[in-house]
């Protein structure tokens, strides 16, 4: 944490922790200012059309906001999220991918990136599922719309993309769905005949 966080401060981008049910955001003096300007100067139905503004309100208001996140968790925390302008988003992924023997870092949007330790996915996560219930991987089934999806839909062969997914998610798929407003998964999966297939 200690190494990304710094990284991220050179970076300008600020530090989400997902931490006890809420929000550790670490964000420095520049960040804070930036934040000020937006809220000030863009007009409320602008800033929240877009989902990723909505999100970082609804992180707003159920966050801490905090100096150095280091010293205030804990606890271990599952992953890291950066964010900030692209351009900073790029310099920060150079380096996760240069060091994918100790992260695994995928892009959320292009002004987001998460980080994981490099072992943990949701498809180890979905392998390791699998193997402890005694389910063969090709009797499971999985839905994806984004980055954090693919080494999932990578891993199980009746993978499905969601219609709402980017181009890349819906290209590692076997198969799309409706989108996540149409109920998608419940559709797939009342309509999929594998016997058929």
């Amino acid at each position: 944490m200690q190494e990304l966080t710094d990284l991220a401060k050179k970076n300008n981008l600020y530090t989400i922790v997902e931490y006890n049910d809420s929000y550790v955001v670490e964000c420095s003096t520049f960040v804070q200012f930036k934040r000020i300007l937006t809220k000030f100067f863009w007009p409320e139905w602008l800033r929240f059309k877009n989902p990723v503004l909505r999100q970082f309100r609804y992180m707003s208001t159920h966050s801490t906001r905090v100096a150095d996140v280091i010293t205030t968790i804990n606890a271990p925390v599952n992953k890291l999220c950066f964010r900030g302008a692209t351009r900073n988003v790029n310099k920060f992924e150079e380096y996760i991918l240069a060091h994918n023997h100790t992260y695994n870092g995928f892009r959320l949007t292009t002004g987001c990136i998460e980080v994981n330790h490099a072992s943990v996915s949701k498809g180890v996560a979905a392998k390791h599922l699998a193997n402890m219930l005694n389910i063969p991987l090709e009797n499971t089934v999985a839905f994806g719309d984004s980055a954090n999806d693919h080494a999932l839909l990578e891993t199980i062969p009746n993978s499905v993309a969601m219609e709402n997914a980017d181009s890349t998610t819906k290209a590692l798929a076997k198969y799309t769905t409706k989108s996540n407003d149409e109920d998608g998964i419940i559709y797939f999966l009342n309509e999929w005949n594998p016997i058929n297939l």
